[in-house]
């Protein structure tokens, strides 16, 4: 899979690999598996592949 980017409602971008739904939001994971952003549901526009 490519990478993925997560689009908060200010418009910021997190690069990732992987995403799990949490109760209240996205984890944002790299290859590793590593947690690299955490947005909640409330701030969350969309998520495109790259």
């Amino acid at each position: 899979m490519g990478k993925l980017v997560a689009i908060t409602t200010d418009n910021k971008e997190i690069e990732c690999h992987d995403i799990r739904e949490g109760d209240n939001g996205l984890q944002l994971r790299n290859e590793e598996k590593e947690l690299v952003g955490y947005i909640p549901y409330d701030r969350l526009c969309y998520v495109e592949t790259t």
